[in-house]
């Protein structure tokens, strides 16, 4: 049994029919997962999400809550916790010297070190082509990355 966590823009790419990228990660979904494995989103993600929804023009906004709902239900939410706050401090540490980042040029990462902690945390492999997770993973090789957004042939 395998369990995945899914990125925001993993989710964000699967739930949007428009998006180029949408059909690949279904395309992964089917061909890729086992019946018994688990498939995550991070309460992290639905932050995001949520946050979109604010800033979004009221035209939009029924189709994001929407999304918003359909995300809740169709996968189990990850919280945060302790142990994954530990490893995001020294994740966050370690990378900030790897890329020679000032404080405030670290900060764009936080959400994405987080997700990182919390894959690691859980056992998820997480699901994202952000390139930033393969720094990641050579500072942690308890991280394991899987981008769905490429074709499966």
């Amino acid at each position: 049994m395998k369990k995945y966590l899914l990125d925001t823009n993993t989710v964000s790419s699967l739930y949007s029919p428009d998006d180029p990228l949408g059909e690949n990660i279904r395309s992964a979904l089917k061909e890729s997962v086992e019946v018994d494995d688990e498939i995550y989103v991070s309460i992290l993600t639905i932050y995001e999400l949520e946050y979109g929804y604010s800033n979004a023009d009221d035209s939009q906004k029924p189709l994001l809550k929407k999304k918003i709902s359909d995300i809740s239900s169709d996968f189990e939410i990850l919280s945060l916790s302790k142990k994954g706050a530990s490893i995001f401090g020294e994740l966050k540490s370690a990378f900030k010297s790897l890329r020679n980042l000032s404080k405030r040029s670290i900060l764009r990462h936080n959400l994405d070190l987080m997700l990182a902690g919390t894959a690691i945390t859980e056992n998820c492999i997480l699901v994202s082509a952000d390139a930033l997770y393969s720094d990641l993973m050579s500072l942690n090789s308890d991280l394991l990355i899987d981008d769905w957004t490429q074709s499966i042939e």
